[in-house]
C-alpha cells in the first residue's frame, strides 16, 4: 500500500510540474519572444499592385488599405482605426524574400506601436491582415479597433458562417456582395473563429457599402497582441459560398511564423484573456501546442 501511495502521489506531482512548466513556458512565449516583424533588408513603394492565386487583383496604399480591386470590389478596403484615428504611413514597407509579405509602421498611437502586415496567397486567393499593437509601458493600454471598407456596391445580399442570409454575433465571416448580375466579384470577410476568446464585431447597413469590424483590446503591460483578418474576391455567387464554407482557418494559420501566431487574439491558438494560454477544442479533445510546434491532444 505504502509503495503504491508514493507512486501516486509522484504521479500527481508530475502531472502538477507538468501543468506548470506548460505555463509557465506559455508565458515566456508570449511575453519575451520578439520575432513578430519582417527584419529590415528588403523594401518595397506604392502603391502596390499583386494579384492572387485566383487571378484576382490587390492594390495598396502606403497605410495598407485596399485602393484597387479587380472590377471595383472595393471602393476602399481594411482601413484600420484606432478610437477613431486612422492608421497612416508614408514611407516604404519591409517585404519578404518571396515578396508576398510585407510590413509597414510602426505608427504611434497612445503610447502603442501599431504594424501591418499583409499577404496575398499565392494559391487559393486570399488576403490576409495581421495588426500588431505593442504596448512597451509599464500598465495595461485599451483601444478601440476598426477595420473599415467601403465597397465597390451597396450591400444587396449576404451569406453567413452559419450558412443563413442574416448576420449573428455566432458568426465567425460573412460574404457581402450587391446583387445580382454585378460585374464586381463578391467579397469574403472571415474575421475570427469559431471558438474565439475574443471576437470582433461585425456591422453593416444593408443598401450601404460601409462594412465595419470593430473589437475592443486590451494591451497588456509590455507584451504585443495582434489581430488577424483575411478578405476574398471570388464569383460566381455559389463559387464564393463554397469558399466560404470549406475554408480552414487552422490550415491558414500555420502559414504564419509560430511567433506571431502566438499572439493573435481572434482566433484559437492566440492567447487567452487570463494567462496567455488557449485550449483549441479538435473535435474529440482538448489540443495544446507546444513551442516545438508539436500537438499534445488530451
Amino acid at each position: 500500500r505504502e509503495k503504491i501511495k508514493g507512486k501516486r502521489q509522484m504521479n500527481k506531482g508530475s502531472v502538477v510540474f507538468g501543468v506548470a512548466v506548460l505555463l509557465a513556458l506559455s508565458f515566456c512565449v508570449y511575453g519575451q519572444d520578439k520575432d513578430i516583424h519582417i527584419p529590415p533588408g528588403k523594401t518595397m513603394g506604392f502603391n502596390y499592385r499583386v494579384s492572387d492565386g485566383a487571378g484576382f487583383s490587390w492594390e495598396f496604399n502606403s497605410s495598407g488599405a485596399i485602393v484597387s480591386s479587380t472590377n471595383n470590389a472595393y471602393d476602399s478596403g481594411m482601413a484600420l482605426r484606432m478610437d477613431g484615428t486612422n492608421f497612416t504611413w508614408s514611407n516604404n514597407a519591409n517585404q519578404s524574400g518571396d515578396g508576398r509579405v510585407f510590413e509597414i509602421g510602426p505608427f504611434s498611437y497612445n503610447l502603442l506601436k501599431v504594424y501591418r502586415r499583409i499577404y496575398v496567397d499565392p494559391k487559393l486567393g486570399y488576403c490576409r491582415y495581421i495588426d500588431i499593437f505593442e504596448n512597451t509601458t509599464s500598465g495595461a493600454i485599451a483601444v478601440n479597433i476598426e477595420h473599415y471598407s467601403a465597397m465597390g456596391g451597396p450591400v444587396k445580399r449576404i451569406y453567413t458562417s452559419a450558412g443563413g442570409t442574416t448576420h449573428t454575433d455566432n458568426d465567425w465571416g460573412i460574404i457581402t456582395d450587391d446583387g445580382n448580375g454585378s460585374s464586381r466579384p463578391s467579397v469574403v470577410h472571415v474575421y475570427a473563429s469559431k471558438d474565439a476568446a475574443f471576437r470582433p464585431k461585425f456591422r453593416y447597413n444593408e443598401n450601404n457599402n460601409e462594412v465595419i469590424c470593430g473589437l475592443k483590446l486590451d494591451v497588456p503591460a509590455g507584451k504585443a497582441v495582434a489581430i488577424c483578418m483575411f478578405e476574398a474576391q471570388c464569383r460566381p455567387w455559389d463559387k464564393t459560398k463554397k469558399m466560404l464554407d470549406d475554408f480552414n482557418y487552422q490550415e491558414e494559420l500555420k502559414k504564419i511564423p509560430a511567433p506571431l501566431r502566438k499572439i493573435i487574439v481572434n482566433y484559437t491558438g492566440g492567447q487567452s484573456a487570463s494567462f496567455g494560454l488557449n485550449l483549441p477544442r479538435k473535435k474529440d479533445s482538448d489540443l495544446v501546442v507546444l513551442r516545438s510546434e508539436k500537438e499534445v491532444a488530451g
